[in-house]
């Protein structure tokens, strides 16, 4: 039997085509659909009640001790901590945060230290490691230690706050 050309073009032609077909089809002729489609909706999550709002529990909470107010409290030129500089620091920014009239206007944990303005006044209240505890001391704008100043009473609030 002969076949002409035009059968044989017509046969490769249709061969081409099933194949491209096939080809573009992807392997979803061989795999059945399993997963996301067939999956039903479900409720969105909801919050648990009391998980919305903040911690209300006084963990990180300085407490007041009785004579901190600023001129019923002794001044302090220099004072000691018992614990670590790293916890001191972290303390030390809680309590003058929650001092009356203080404003901390920087902190430099690197160098323990915190700026703080007080009745006016610029001061630098300082951090350093003395062995296993902890010296507190408080400068003045001019690098001079703060004595019989301002930053002193300060000292004496903080010193009762952290011991």
């Amino acid at each position: 039997m002969i076949v002409s050309p035009r059968v044989t073009r017509s046969l490769i032609w249709l061969t081409l085509a099933l194949v491209m077909v096939s080809a573009t089809s992807g392997c979803s002729w061989l795999k059945k659909r399993v997963g996301y489609e067939n999956s039903k909706q479900t409720n969105p999550l909801e919050i648990p009640p009391g998980l919305d709002a903040p911690s209300t529990n006084n963990a990180l909470l300085v407490p007041n001790v009785e004579g901190t107010a600023a001129g019923a409290q002794a001044s302090v030129e220099t004072f000691t901590v018992n614990d670590t500089l790293e916890s001191t620091w972290r303390r030390m920014g809680l309590a003058l945060n929650r001092i009356e009239g203080v404003t901390v206007t920087g902190s430099a944990q690197a160098l323990g230290s915190y700026d703080v303005r007080y009745q006016g006044l610029n001061y630098l209240i300082r951090a350093e490691a003395a062995g296993d505890s902890t010296r507190v001391t408080a400068f003045t704008s001019e690098g001079a230690a703060a004595a019989n100043s301002p930053a002193s009473r300060l000292l004496g609030i903080l010193k009762s706050r952290l011991n």
